[in-house]
């Protein structure tokens, strides 16, 4: 058996390469396909559990609730970190700021930093019969 050449494995890697892009594709469209799909039935949920003035329907194929999601972003990177050191607040700093610490700050009645965004959405999720 003969050694395979540098030229044979090269082309080799870059066929495989080529396929695992596009399988990846395809797969990423095709998820998105079902995204898209799972989306607008979480609308139409959001919707209906609304209008029935419920957070949640329990059925024979699952049950759909509503959660609260809390999030907070930072608009001003710099007005933010004037405000970390101003008032020695390291405790909201992380790779990202604290949803934690601002919602310490919300439930303190305090004002948030300068620079930070904070948004409470609702959203929908939906669990299998008997799923706990």
């Amino acid at each position: 058996m003969t050694e395979p050449s540098a030229d044979q494995i090269i082309a080799a890697y870059v066929q495989h390469r080529g396929e695992k892009e596009r399988l990846t594709a395809e797969y990423k469209g095709n998820v998105k396909v079902i995204d898209d799909k799972l989306k607008k039935l979480e609308v139409w949920l959001q919707l209906w559990l609304s209008s029935q003035n419920v957070n949640s329907v329990n059925t024979d194929s699952g049950t759909a609730y509503k959660t609260t999601v809390e999030q907070a972003t930072v608009s001003d990177m710099n007005a933010l970190l004037d405000f970390i050191k101003e008032n020695e607040a390291w405790h909201l700093l992380e790779k990202r700021v604290s949803k934690t610490g601002i919602r310490e700050m919300l439930d303190a009645d305090e004002p948030i930093p300068p620079g930070v965004n904070w948004y409470v959405t609702t959203a929908i999720n939906v669990r299998k019969p008997n799923e706990r």
